[in-house]
């Protein structure tokens, strides 16, 4: 299948050549996904929860549990502290809460005779309120998600790798009419 998609990107000749590359690399990683994370394993998980879509398996879900596995995402945010406060996030509504979130990378950046450098990059997915919960209730607040870009950048020694410290934490936020899009703003 590999072959086939550089195949499909040498072809000059044909004009879909990039369109049926990317299908086939999409196809292909589908395939090792799969792999990695069968149905069955991550139906299993903890953290699992069945998606708004007629697959059982979303390749979310399965990007999550190749790098996750079975740990809880307590485990992974308490005890390894890949992900720290979202402070930030309350800028933008009365409360703001963890909703879901999804890691698509984890690179190695540097390392040295002392210490690990680690980029984790994703998206997260907090809830939003704004207003009290008895203003949610009679339908003068509202809640709503959005989807948001993060880089986290975590370090550890290299005698204790897996004691991961957050060193930076930032997200993608556009303050601009970007974030407020599709959400209607309550008048009196």
């Amino acid at each position: 299948m590999f072959e086939a998609a550089i195949n499909n990107l040498l072809d000059i000749h044909n004009r879909l050549r990039f369109n049926n590359f990317s299908y086939a690399m999409r196809e292909l990683l589908g395939h090792i996904l799969k792999r990695l994370a069968p149905d069955e394993c991550v139906k299993k998980c903890v953290w699992y929860t069945p998606p708004a879509s007629e697959r059982e398996v979303v390749r979310s879900r399965r990007i999550k549990y190749a790098i996750q596995k079975g740990l809880s995402d307590n485990f992974i945010l308490e005890e390894l502290g890949i992900v720290k406060k979202y402070s930030e996030l309350e800028e933008y509504a009365t409360h703001a809460y963890w909703r879901d979130y999804e890691i698509e990378a984890v690179e190695l950046e540097d390392t040295d005779y002392e210490k690990l450098q680690i980029r984790v990059s994703g998206i997260i997915e907090p809830e939003f309120q704004i207003g009290s919960d008895s203003d949610v209730k009679e339908g003068n607040g509202m809640v709503f998600t959005r989807r948001i870009p993060f880089v986290a950048y975590l370090v550890s020694s290299i005698e204790n790798p897996y004691e991961l410290q957050v060193e930076e934490f930032n997200m993608d936020i556009d303050n601009t009419r970007d974030f407020w899009e599709d959400i209607r703003i309550l008048e009196d």
